[in-house]
């Protein structure tokens, strides 16, 4: 992998390979000012749809030399598991109906389980677990 300590956001990428600040950078900015996508025109949002793809391919030509000497492995699930992205898409396309009662008895386990910790933890009786005081030290 390539620069595996920074950031792989396309931005990013951007401004380290291209020196380019993209739209979406400026145009959503941060902290208390910034808006979301949905709030952009559509107009503006269609130009930064073209300068996505653009830039993604200028980025991708800059690797491009550095990629060249790097041996790739792709990522192969076998036959087994490969079908399970059919499966999530179709969940996902058609919905899935959810058991209500285990549901709902999960969910008061779960519930039961936080109460504990929580009333354990603000009673001083907390204590961690010997691997987790390891690894504190």
């Amino acid at each position: 992998m390539i620069e595996a300590h920074q950031s792989h956001e396309l931005g990013n990428l951007a401004m380290r390979h291209l020196g380019a600040a993209t739209i979406i950078t400026t145009t959503l900015r941060k902290g208390a000012a910034r808006i979301g996508f949905e709030q952009v025109a559509i107009e503006r949002a269609s130009e930064y749809a073209a300068e996505d793809a653009d830039v993604t391919l200028r980025v991708r030509d800059a690797l491009a030399p550095q990629m060249r000497g790097i041996r790739q492995t792709r990522l192969r699930l076998p036959p087994d598991r490969a079908a399970g992205g059919d499966i999530l898409f179709r969940m996902e396309r058609t919905g899935v109906l959810l058991d209500q009662e285990p549901a709902a008895i999960q969910s008061g386990e779960l519930a039961a389980k936080c109460w504990k910790l929580e009333t354990a933890a603000r009673s001083g009786s907390w204590t961690l677990s010997p691997r987790l005081a390891q690894a504190d030290r």
